[in-house]
């Protein structure tokens, strides 16, 4: 009767072992899935190597850096035109005391460029060059993602892009293109520049960069990305938890010291049991694609 109230405790033993190995196992691929969500969310947009940026709803977005409302800049009677002769230190204008701007730019955000200009429609930036004038990407591609950490080390701001502009031939592959995009650096110093400037034409890529120091870039608010929100949740879940049973098991079990601890063999079973859960994830994968 002894032999046989053992075994049968040993077999409930083996088959709570057995439970918690797999109830480890649907943890470890629940937190894969989440962490894979959680990574993907967070980001909201494109990732070009040096941030993630996010698509504007509504010409208004949320990113690590703050949230920032373009609408603002939408003007209704004029472009924001950079002149021929104004300041540009860029390559293209002769440097920082060249001859100033060759060919006039236009500007407008979240609508449609106020001069109408043959080629450009749609555009959020135009070059008014001498045969033609070239879309430098459209408004409704817009998105923005932080400063070049490269070009802007020590700034704060945002990257303004828009995409999808004029469709350029490429040297090399022949027959190759490459849509034309514009970048506008928006740095945040307490100044306020009537418009911004052109800086670079960088090709082959055919991106035309700019700078404009402007109080839009100090943003109104730190953006909060899918990903912090679940680990806040989870934060709060686990200090809940902790401290509810905690409570319980003082007040109503008069447990004391690291009794008080809810689910104590649980926990310090866990790293053997997230092991296993692991390997036991491993078989059930390596069965399911034919390998064993």
């Amino acid at each position: 009767s002894s032999s046989s109230s053992s075994s049968s405790s040993s077999s409930r033993q083996q088959q709570r072992d057995a439970r918690r190995r797999e109830m480890a196992a649907s943890l470890v691929t629940l937190a894969a899935l989440a962490a894979a969500v959680a990574a993907q969310k967070s980001g909201g947009g494109d990732d070009d190597g040096g941030g993630k940026f996010t698509k504007l709803d509504e010409c208004a977005a949320c990113i690590d850096a703050g949230c920032f409302d373009f609408n603002a800049l939408r003007s209704e009677s004029a472009d924001y035109t950079l002149p021929v002769g104004s300041d540009c230190p860029a390559t293209e204008c002769g440097g920082s005391g060249g001859s100033g701007m060759p060919w006039p730019i236009h500007i407008n955000f979240c609508d449609d460029l106020v001069s109408p200009r043959i080629g450009c429609d749609g555009a959020g930036a135009c070059v008014e060059l001498t045969f033609q004038d070239e879309s430098l990407g459209r408004w409704d591609a817009a998105e923005i993602g932080p400063l070049d950490a490269k070009r802007y080390p020590d700034a704060t701001g945002l990257t303004y892009r828009i995409k999808n502009g004029q469709a350029v031939g490429l040297p090399f592959p022949p027959g190759g293109t490459v849509l034309i995009s514009s970048e506008i650096a928006f740095i945040c110093d307490g100044t306020e520049d009537e418009r911004p400037v052109f800086t670079e034409r960088q090709v082959p890529d055919w991106i035309y960069h700019f700078e404009w120091h402007h109080p839009i870039a100090c943003g109104g608010g730190g953006g909060v990305s899918v990903g912090t929100i679940l680990l806040i949740l989870l934060l709060v879940g686990v200090i809940v938890y902790l401290v509810g049973f905690a409570a319980y098991n003082y007040k109503m079990r008069g447990a004391r010291g690291l009794e008080i601890v809810p689910h104590r063999s649980f926990w310090m079973s866990l790293p053997e049991y997230v092991l296993d859960g692991m390997r036991f994830s491993k078989d059930k994968f390596m069965t399911l694609i034919g390998r064993d």
